[in-house]
């Protein structure tokens, strides 16, 4: 992203206190001027179009492990471009994959109204998550509540799977669960649970379904 002089000084400004931010947060020496015009470049330059005031975001979901990084940079106390780097990737695969989840359904708008009580609520998120699986040929890798839709399939006699596909469900809950990223699976959750039956079973479902 290209900057005025005008608007880059100010940017460089605002980031430079961000570092000093940063670098109070992870208990380092402030980096002294030159560090801090290196890092400041980089920024600008490679990631311009993050909000300045997310820097320090991403630094703490790194460091708390909410946020997955290719390697491991929370050991790491000193700022640097390949540091910046590798937080700021992560960050930004981060806020892709939270843009392209389904919005939460909003029960509250008027255009819900005529869906009253847990199965309105049950159907809108059956219908929901079909229209993503039919628009993107998979469901949402996380964050969308699969048990709802299951249980309107289920009530309603429509769903695709039995007692028959425990193995392939099973199968497929264990994938989905080692591919959720660290913060979806911290160690004390590193078994199968509901939700990840209920999401293979909705994913199951959906493929029969569309080939039908």
């Amino acid at each position: 992203m290209k900057h005025s002089t005008k608007l880059r000084d100010s940017v460089a400004s605002e980031i430079a206190d961000q570092l000093d931010k940063v670098s109070a947060y992870i208990d380092a020496p402030p980096l002294n001027q030159v560090q801090k015009v290196s890092v400041i470049d980089f920024l600008i330059s490679e990631f311009g179009t993050i909000p300045v005031e997310e820097l320090g975001k991403a630094v703490k979901m790194v460091l708390s492990e909410k946020l997955e990084t290719s390697r491991d940079v929370a050991y790491i106390t000193k700022q640097s471009v390949g540091w910046w780097g590798t937080i700021l990737s992560a960050w930004v695969k981060h806020k892709r994959t939270m843009k392209a989840r389904p919005e939460p359904v909003d029960l509250s708008k008027p255009r819900l109204e005529q869906f009253t009580g847990v199965d309105g609520k049950d159907r809108i998120y059956y219908e929901k998550l079909e229209e993503w699986y039919r628009e993107h040929g998979r469901l949402p890798e996380y964050g969308w509540p699969y048990n709802f839709a299951r249980r309107y399939a289920t009530d309603q006699g429509i769903l695709q799977v039995s007692a028959e596909d425990e193995e392939e469900v099973n199968a497929i809950a264990r994938t989905y669960l080692r591919g959720l990223p660290s913060m979806a699976r911290t160690i004390r959750k590193r078994v199968v649970e509901q939700k990840h039956l209920d999401y293979a079973v909705m994913s199951i479902h959906f493929k029969r379904l569309t080939e039908l």
